[in-house]
């Protein structure tokens, strides 16, 4: 900058910029400029034969190299393995130097190996516990499929008993709350078989499975 100085206001370029905009953009300036480019007159082996061209075959893009680790704390496998490889390599180049950044790199390793150790305890807390609640809802299913007697296996002829026998107390609790208000209703309904609708018996009992069997 002339006489030192190096800060211009607005008011005092746009003055300076007229004025050097006025010097170089002269029409000579301006017909020398298309001229030389080829433009006025059209004349574009004037430039072409300027160009030094040779053919080739381009190279293929050079591949990237991957970025150096950075000594922090790893979040997976593959920054555990970065930084156990700075690691070795700072103990190879290591003579007497300070181990500060050693030191700090073997912290950093713990620490991530800690994170990665305690995510995995947590996943296997909580796999455990869904295979828990799997294996719950499992049995609560069988349990709705068969209906388990105390002697074994409810066959289909005692569960129809057990619902007629149910159908029958519902009944009995129906006249009771109904306190007697009508003749009849008070009576004890009286469990009938399934097969034939008699009472006193049962559809494991009733004769008339007899007489088909005979």
């Amino acid at each position: 900058m002339r006489n030192h100085i190096n800060h211009i206001t607005k008011l005092e370029f746009l003055p300076a910029f007229k004025a050097a905009f006025d010097r170089a953009f002269t029409p000579a300036n301006i017909y020398s400029a298309f001229r030389g480019a080829g433009l006025v007159p059209l004349q574009p082996e004037a430039v072409l034969s300027k160009l030094d061209v040779q053919l080739r075959t381009p190279t293929p893009p050079a591949a990237l190299p991957d970025a150096p680790w950075v000594a922090q704390t790893p979040s997976n496998a593959r920054e555990l393995e970065a930084q156990s490889s700075l690691i070795r390599e700072r103990v190879r180049q290591h003579k007497s130097s300070s181990p500060a950044s050693i030191i700090e790199a073997i912290d950093q390793l713990k620490k991530g190996a800690e994170v990665m150790m305690l995510s995995a305890e947590l996943m296997r807390d909580r796999i455990s516990s869904l295979e828990k609640a799997n294996s719950a809802a499992s049995a609560r299913r069988q349990r709705s499929k068969r209906r388990i007697q105390k002697h074994g296996v409810l066959t289909k002829g005692a569960g129809e008993d057990i619902l007629a026998q149910n159908e029958a107390d519902q009944q009995i609790a129906h006249e009771e709350r109904q306190g007697g208000a009508r003749s009849g209703l008070s009576q004890r309904a009286q469990r009938r078989c399934t097969r034939c609708k008699e009472t006193g018996h049962n559809s494991r009992t009733c004769n008339t499975n007899t007489l088909n069997i005979e």
